[in-house]
């Protein structure tokens, strides 16, 4: 039995990167100018291993989508 989980994630990792470096070299084409940063849903963002810039263009992660807010008791 082969533990392929190690290896789909950096394929899927390569993948993404592929993926931006073509959508920024693209955005560049089109518009005149480079793409200055891109966000990434969070988990995304740490399953890439928190990169801060990917093909030359700044990574940020995205805040939580429906995480809890926290409040102030009083």
């Amino acid at each position: 039995m082969t533990d392929r989980h190690s290896t789909t994630a950096s394929i899927e990792a390569a993948d993404l990167i592929q993926t931006l470096a073509g959508y920024a070299e693209r955005y560049e084409r089109e518009h005149g100018r480079r793409l200055e940063a891109v966000t990434l849903p969070r988990a995304t963002w740490l399953a890439l291993g928190k990169p801060e810039m990917v093909a030359g263009v700044r990574i940020t992660p995205a805040d939580d989508i429906g995480a809890p807010v926290p409040r102030m008791s009083g």
